[in-house]
C-alpha cells in the first residue's frame, strides 16, 4: 500500500539530511581556508621580519640588488603555493559537493521510481503507457545528469593542469629575470 504522509516525511528527513552534510562540507572547507590564510600571513610575518633584518645589513647597491631578485622569486614562489593550494581546497570542495549531489539524485531517481511503480500498481488498466514514457523520461534524465557530471570533472581537471603550468611558468620567468638582475 502507498502511503503518502510516509513517503513526504521520509523525503523531507532526506532533505535536511543533505543540507546538513552539504553545511558540513563548506564549514569544513572554509575552516581549511581559514587555517591556510593564518599560517600563510603567520609565515609571511616571519619572512618579513628577517627580510628587515637583513635589509638593515646591506652594505652597498650589488647587494640590495641581488637581494631584490632573491625576494621576488621568494614572493613568486610562495604566491604560487599559496594559489595551488587554495586551488586545491576549492577542487576537494566541488568534488565532495559534487558527489552528495550525484548520490541525492541518484537516491531521488530511486524513490521516485519506487514510488511511482507502488503507485502504478493500482492505476487503472492501460496506462502501462504513462508508465513507460514516464520510465524512459527518467532514464533520460539520469544520463544527462550523468553526461553534465562527467563534463564538470573534465574542466576541473583541464582547469587544474592549465593553473600548473601557468603558475610554473610563471615562477621559471622570475628565477630567469632574477638570474638576469644578477
Amino acid at each position: 500500500m502507498f502511503n503518502l504522509n510516509e513517503e513526504f516525511a521520509t523525503a523531507n528527513k532526506n532533505a535536511v539530511d543533505t543540507a546538513l552534510r552539504f553545511a558540513q562540507l563548506a564549514l569544513t572547507s572554509t575552516e581549511r581556508l581559514i587555517k591556510l590564510q593564518m599560517d600563510t600571513a603567520r609565515s609571511a610575518l616571519e619572512e618579513n621580519a628577517k627580510t628587515v633584518k637583513a635589509v638593515a645589513e646591506i652594505k652597498d647597491v650589488k647587494e640590495l640588488t641581488t637581494m631584490g631578485s632573491k625576494l621576488a622569486e621568494k614572493l613568486v614562489e610562495r604566491a604560487t603555493n599559496y594559489s595551488r593550494e587554495v586551488y586545491e581546497v576549492a577542487s576537494e570542495a566541488q568534488s565532495q559537493m559534487s558527489k552528495l549531489t550525484e548520490e541525492t539524485l541518484a537516491g531521488y531517481k530511486e524513490g521516485v521510481t519506487s514510488n511511482i511503480e507502488t503507485a502504478l500498481k493500482s492505476a487503472p488498466a492501460g496506462a502501462d503507457a504513462a508508465v513507460k514514457a514516464f520510465k524512459s523520461s527518467m532514464a533520460v534524465a539520469a544520463d544527462a545528469v550523468e553526461t553534465i557530471t562527467k563534463a564538470a570533472q573534465q574542466v576541473t581537471s583541464i582547469t587544474e593542469a592549465n593553473l600548473k603550468a601557468a603558475a610554473d611558468t610563471a615562477a621559471q620567468n622570475v628565477k630567469a629575470a632574477a638570474k638576469k638582475a644578477a
